[in-house]
This record gives C-alpha cells, sequence and structure tokens, in this order.
C-alpha cells in the first residue's frame, strides 16, 4: 500500500520534513510566518475544535484542591459553569502510579455559551475552543499565552513535561465541496488501484528537534466523536513536543505555539492541496 501527499514525502515509509523548518527559538527573530504564502482562513472555516494541552509537574500539585480553587477563580474564567469529572476523587497517590490517570483532568469549566473548555487536574491544563473558531490572532493565541501565564504564576516550581496543540477539522461536501479523497492531495493506492473513501489514515512527522505531528485522516463514516452533517472528511492535527525537547519558561512556551500553529497549519493545506486552497481561501 503507498499513501502520497502530492508535492510532500512517499509515507509507504517512515519520513522526515526538511531541515529548513525554524525552532521555536528562532521564529521570533524571523519575523514571519512559516509559509507567508498560506491562506490565512478559509471562507468557510472547517475547524471543530481546537485545543492547547500543558502537562507539568509541581510540588503544588500534591495538594490539588488548593490549585483548583486558583484556577477555578481565575478572572478571565469568572462565570464559567464547573463540573467535576469522573477522575476528581482519584488520589494522587494512584494517579502518579499510573501515566494514564496522571495527566487526566478532574474539573472543567465551561463558558456560558458553550465555545470555551478549560479542563485541569494535578498534573495538566487543557484549553479548548469549540464550534465557531474566533480565529488565531489574536483570540485563541492570546487565550493560550494567558492560560500558560496563569499556571506559571500559581506554580512557580513548574517543569514542563509536554506541550500540544490539536485542531480537528471537518471538510464537507456543502460548503467545501470535499465529496472524497479525489478531491484533496492525499492518495492511498493498493496494488495500483486508488481508494477514494472509506478511509483512515495516520502518518508521524518529525518536523524539527522541537516538533512532532500526528496527522490522522479519516473518512467521516469513520471518525470518532461528533460528525457535523455532510462531513465527508475529517483532519486530526496534533503537534507536540518530542521527548526531552521542551520549553522551559513561559516566553518560550508562546514561541513554540506559534510555531506549532504554523506547522499545523502547513500540514492542513498539504493536505488539502492546491487546487482546493485556492477555490476555498480567504485573505482579507
Amino acid at each position: 500500500m503507498r499513501v502520497q501527499i502530492r508535492g510532500n514525502c512517499n509515507y509507504s515509509t517512515p519520513c522526515t520534513t526538511s531541515a529548513a523548518l525554524l525552532g521555536y527559538e528562532q521564529r521570533q527573530s524571523a519575523g514571519a510566518n512559516l509559509n507567508p504564502t498560506l491562506p490565512k482562513r478559509l471562507k468557510v472555516d472547517a475547524i471543530l475544535e481546537a485545543t492547547f494541552e500543558l502537562r507539568f509537574d509541581s510540588e503544588a500539585s500534591a495538594v490539588p484542591e488548593i490549585l483548583f480553587g486558583q484556577l477555578v477563580s481565575t478572572p478571565a474564567w469568572a462565570g464559567y459553569r464547573p463540573a467535576r469529572l469522573p477522575t476528581a476523587d482519584i488520589p494522587i497517590s494512584v494517579r502518579k502510579s499510573e501515566q494514564n490517570l496522571m495527566h487526566a483532568p478532574s474539573i472543567e469549566l465551561t463558558s456560558n455559551d458553550g465555545a470555551v473548555k478549560v479542563r485541569f487536574g494535578p498534573y495538566s491544563i487543557v484549553y479548548s475552543r469549540v464550534g465557531k473558531y474566533p480565529g488565531w490572532d489574536p483570540t485563541f493565541r492570546d487565550e493560550i499565552r494567558a492560560t500558560v501565564e496563569r499556571i506559571f504564576e500559581l506554580l512557580p516550581d513548574i517543569e514542563i513535561k509536554r506541550i500540544g496543540l490539536r485542531y480537528v477539522n471537518a471538510l464537507r461536501s456543502d460548503l467545501h465541496e470535499i465529496r472524497n479523497y479525489d478531491d484533496v492531495d492525499l492518495s492511498v493506492r493498493l496494488s495500483n488501484e486508488v481508494i477514494n473513501t472509506g478511509l483512515n489514515v495516520n502518518y508521524k512527522l518529525r518536523e524539527n528537534d522541537n516538533l512532532e505531528i500526528i496527522c490522522r485522516v479519516a473518512s467521516a463514516e469513520l471518525a470518532q466523536g461528533i460528525v457535523p452533517e455532510n462531513a465527508t472528511i475529517i483532519v486530526d492535527l496534533d503537534v507536540y513536543t518530542p521527548d526531552g525537547h521542551l520549553p522551559l519558561d513561559a516566553t518560550a512556551i508562546s514561541e513554540w505555539v506559534e510555531a506549532a500553529h504554523d506547522i499545523e497549519k502547513k500540514n492542513f493545506f498539504k493536505i488539502l492541496g492546491d487546487d482546493a486552497t485556492q477555490r476555498l481561501r480567504e485573505d482579507a
């Protein structure tokens, strides 16, 4: 089987993208987007959910109730509806012994309109935008920056373990004229026969020492979660820090997030392809 994105690597074998990609340390001095030719947005947005996750350790995490109370009282989240999640009653000792539980959120705060969800536990915080996307610059970017600054304010001894930025997109037949894989630049061949429906393709790219991305592209009937009406292809892009390459302070994390957003955007438009991108782009 061969999976190919036109103009990109062949994913029948592992692939590493160009070393010319900027790291987060270089990006600020470059003073520009990774690829200025990329559209600012689509005429009709495809984003279903955008999520930032920060995993960490701190001595204060040993008494999570104090941290939870401080986070709930964050002024920017005043009036958000709180809810306890199933992991809220799991003892810290049990969490620390089980990796899957350690970073699971315990509390969820939801804005009155349901557009923002903030989930946190003793060792993680997740900030999500759900539904209509407000845009990266300045809204979502600045919300992430404020979230990071709040965590560093509350946990001065914080040790970062992982950073992630994830976008889930739904391409639709009615809004984007994407009917199947023939309408994007991702193709799958089996014995030289093109398969353009019923696909679930996952691949990982090492963009540079500071960024990896997992790309999950699935036909709507194989996608998990709530799928919008007339959606045909779900594009799930998850950028994260590889082991051992972690920004150490709030400023460095903000720079990493900017670079991660560029990487996510670059890979989304690679999958969408030149023809669909030019037809759907909006640069105003």
